[in-house]
C-alpha cells in the first residue's frame, strides 16, 4: 500500500495530451503533479495563463497558479509523464533520462526501440525488465517507458487473452474518432458525411507495435510475436471512442464459449496488485451485438442524435439544444458541422437557451414569447450607433464638454472613465487624436456592441428576469 504520494512532473503540460495527464494525475492516491514543463512561449507563466484548457472539467485549483518551467533536464521530480509531440520528444526525453529521470512517454519516438518497453500493463508488464539493460546500453541514470498507439491498445487488449489458442493472423479495420487526431482535429469539411479511408502511418504502427507488445521477453530483448497483423485504419464522424472490427485466425479451434470465457476472465498484473486506477475487469463482454444507446451519457446521446439527423443529407434540419451536455471539443465540432451545413446550402433551425452558442453559430435569430415570434434580427448587422467606454486622465469638465462634438449620451462612470455613443467606428481615430492632442492620457478606448443576452432582456422585457 502506497503511504506517501509521489511527486511527478508533466512535459508538454499545456497541450491536449498534457491536460489529460493532469486530469488523471490530480487527486490520484499515489501521484501528485507538482512540476509542469512546456515550450519557451509558456515558460514563466502560470498554468492558467499558459494553457488553453479544452477539457470538460476545470483546471485543477492546486495547479492554476503553478509556474510553467522550461523542459530542462535535471529540473523537476524524478518521475516524468511526457506529453510531448514526437519531434520534441526525440531529443528531450533521452536528455531527461540521461539526467536521471524516469520518463513515461505518450510519444511514438521510442516505441520500437528494442530496449524501451512498449507497455500495456495488463498485457506485458514483464517487459519492464528491459530497463536495466536500457540504462547500461545508453549510459543513462534514468529510463524511458512508452505507451502504444491508441488503436494498438484496443487491438492488443483484445488479442492478449487469445494467445492461449495460438494467434496465427489478424485482420483489423478501425473506425477511429476525430478526437484521436488531437486538437483541432480533422477539418469538418473532410469528415462531415464522409469516411477518411486512411490515416497516415497508423496501419504500420498497429502492425509492428502489436507484435512487440504480444512478444516474449528473452534475456535483454523482446522476441516479437509471429502473428501476422493486417490493418486498415479509417477516420469516422464520431467525437470520442474508437471501434475496431477484428478477424482472428487461431491454431486451435476453441468454441465460442471458450473465447468468451477467455475474454471475461482475463486479468493482468495491475488487477493482481490491486492498483488504485486499474479496472477490476479490463475487458467487458456484451451479449448484444447491437448494443442500445440508452446507457450512453448525455453527451454521447447528443452526438448520436445529431448523426441520425444528418444521415440522409437533409436540406432542412431542426436542432434542439445540440450542444447541451457536450464538452468544449464537442461544442466546437457541432459548431463546425452547423457551419459546413450552412455553406452547403442546408437551412438549420437551432433552438437553444445557450445564447453564447446561438451568437457563435447563427446568422439570424428570432425571439419567441408565449408561442409568438416578437422580434427577428440578423446577428452582426450594422447599427446606427456605437457605444464606447473610454479610460482617460485628467478627466475634467472641459474635456467632457469637448467630447460632445463627437457623440452623445456622455456619462462619467468613474473618476477616469466615460461612456458615450458615436455614430460609427469611423469616429474612433478622430476622437483618439483629439484626446491626445489635448494632452490627455488615453488608457483605453473600448467599442462595445450589445450582446445577444442584452438584446434578449430588451426584447423579452424586464419581467423575464428571475425574482
Amino acid at each position: 500500500m502506497q503511504s506517501k504520494r509521489i511527486d511527478v512532473g508533466v512535459l508538454g503540460a499545456t497541450g491536449m495530451v498534457g491536460q489529460q495527464f493532469i486530469k488523471q494525475l490530480t487527486g490520484h492516491p499515489w501521484f501528485r503533479p507538482v512540476w509542469l514543463g512546456a515550450s519557451e512561449r509558456s515558460t514563466g507563466k502560470s498554468y492558467a495563463e499558459a494553457a488553453t484548457w479544452r477539457l470538460a472539467s476545470q483546471i485543477p485549483d492546486e495547479l492554476r497558479g503553478t509556474r510553467v518551467d522550461a523542459c530542462t533536464p535535471g529540473r523537476g521530480p524524478h518521475l516524468m509523464f511526457s506529453a510531448l509531440d514526437a519531434n520534441a520528444a526525440k531529443d528531450v526525453e533521452p536528455a531527461f533520462a540521461q539526467a536521471g529521470h524516469l520518463v513515461i512517454s505518450n510519444a511514438r519516438s521510442y516505441r520500437m526501440d528494442p530496449l524501451v518497453p512498449l507497455l500495456i500493463p495488463e498485457v506485458n508488464a514483464d517487459h519492464l525488465a528491459l530497463l536495466p539493460a536500457q540504462r547500461r546500453a545508453r549510459g543513462w541514470r534514468g529510463a524511458i517507458v512508452t505507451n502504444p498507439n491508441c488503436s494498438t491498445v484496443v487491438l492488443s487488449m483484445a488479442l492478449a487473452p487469445l494467445r492461449q489458442f495460438g494467434l496465427r493472423s489478424v485482420m483489423v479495420t478501425t473506425l477511429q474518432a476525430v478526437s484521436g487526431a488531437g486538437y483541432p482535429g480533422v477539418a469538418s469539411l473532410d469528415i462531415l458525411g464522409n469516411v477518411v479511408p486512411a490515416i497516415s502511418g497508423e496501419e504500420e504502427k498497429m502492425e509492428s507495435e502489436t507484435q512487440k507488445i504480444l512478444g516474449v521477453l528473452e534475456g535483454n530483448s523482446v522476441t516479437p510475436h509471429p502473428v501476422v497483423v493486417s490493418a486498415q485504419t479509417t477516420r469516422v464522424a464520431v467525437i470520442d471512442g474508437h471501434t475496431e472490427s477484428i478477424s482472428v485466425a487461431l491454431d486451435a479451434r476453441p468454441s465460442i464459449a471458450d473465447v468468451i470465457a477467455a475474454l471475461q476472465t482475463f486479468r493482468g498484473r495491475p488487477q493482481e496488485l490491486g492498483l488504485p486506477t486499474a479496472p477490476p475487469q479490463p475487458i467487458v463482454w456484451l451479449e448484444a451485438a447491437d448494443r442500445p444507446v440508452r446507457g450512453y451519457s448525455k453527451g454521447m446521446l447528443q452526438r448520436t442524435g445529431l448523426a441520425q439527423a444528418l444521415l440522409n443529407d437533409p436540406q432542412l434540419v431542426f436542432l434542439d439544444e445540440p450542444t447541451s451536455g457536450l464538452d468544449p471539443l464537442g461544442r466546437l465540432l457541432v459548431r463546425d458541422i452547423i457551419s459546413e451545413l450552412r455553406d452547403r446550402g442546408t437551412t438549420v433551425f437551432l433552438n437553444s437557451h445557450l445564447l453564447g452558442e446561438v451568437e457563435a453559430t447563427c446568422d439570424r435569430v428570432a425571439f419567441v414569447k408565449q408561442g409568438r415570434t416578437i422580434h427577428e434580427m440578423a446577428l452582426g448587422q450594422s447599427v446606427d450607433f456605437l457605444d464606447l467606454e473610454i479610460r482617460v486622465s485628467p478627466l475634467d469638465a472641459c474635456l467632457l464638454q469637448g467630447l460632445s462634438a463627437f457623440g452623445s449620451a456622455i456619462n462619467q462612470s468613474s473618476a477616469d472613465s466615460i461612456r458615450m455613443r458615436v455614430e460609427s467606428e469611423a469616429a474612433l481615430p478622430v476622437l483618439t487624436r483629439w484626446l491626445v492632442e489635448r494632452g490627455a492620457n488615453v488608457y483605453g478606448l473600448q467599442p462595445r456592441r450589445k450582446s445577444l443576452e442584452e438584446w434578449f432582456v430588451e426584447v423579452m422585457g424586464e419581467d423575464q428576469r428571475p425574482g
